[in-house]
């Protein structure tokens, strides 16, 4: 038992903190956003609010120039090399916050903001991340902005892979500050709950950790076994 999750410690031991910590976030939830809620009104500044319209606009560009890279990798000798990494950074963004982040939770999980509750003066009802209402109306669950900055993670399990410790430094970096200070302006403007930001750094660990483990693992053993079999 013990060896199942030494072997799956990157993806298993976030995950089961994120569940361990379920039973306070709620609590968290409304006392965080209270903090930031004074006088009727939420928290922003001219920060806040450039990070609330750009701050997602880095990540999809960085995933549509990545993403085009790869395919012309596949014609063009010399980015031959790079051809997993790009791989690796567009899977991580179209699988985290595109179809699991985007495409499924936020678009009908129906988790109210923070600002649409009634007790920060909105007409919706508070639910716990772990209970949705289905009510499209409502997209706080999780957090894009949040996605966006953790989205470096993907940097990190590079870095690991190719045995590049800078990489592995500073994509930690660049995720846990761009991270937090996307959710921490999103929270501060009503616009998520702490959990929201939470799942969402969790959920662009583990899409890092299984784009990185699809390209340099699952793809590269069929394609061992394909020229194998010829």
């Amino acid at each position: 038992m013990l060896g199942i999750f030494q072997k799956h410690a990157l993806w298993l031991w976030p995950l089961l903190g994120f569940i361990l910590l379920t039973p306070l976030l709620s609590e968290w939830d409304l006392e965080l956003s209270s903090y930031f809620f004074k006088n009727g009104s939420f928290t922003t500044n001219p920060l806040f609010d450039f990070l609330e319209k750009y701050g997602t606009h880095f990540a999809i560009a960085v995933w549509g120039v990545v993403t085009l890279l790869y395919f012309i990798s596949l014609k063009k000798v010399s980015l031959l090399s790079l051809r997993k990494v790009f791989l690796v950074v567009s899977l991580t963004y179209l699988l985290g916050a595109g179809i699991v982040g985007h495409l499924v939770l936020k678009e009908f999980w129906g988790r109210p903001r923070p600002k649409q509750i009634t007790q920060f003066g909105g007409e919706g009802q508070f639910r716990p991340y772990y209970s949705p209402s289905y009510n499209k109306e409502y997209k706080s669950f999780p957090s894009g902005h949040s996605m966006s900055g953790f989205y470096c993670f993907c940097l990190f399990f590079l870095g690991r892979r190719l045995k590049k410790p800078t990489l592995q430094a500073l994509g930690l970096f660049a995720a846990f500050f761009l991270g937090t200070l996307m959710s921490y302006a999103r929270i501060a403007q009503g616009g998520h709950f702490l959990s929201d930001t939470l799942f969402s750094m969790l959920l662009m660990w583990q899409a890092s950790y299984f784009a990185d483990f699809i390209v340099f693992e699952f793809l590269e053993k069929r394609a061992t076994v394909s020229e194998n079999d010829h």
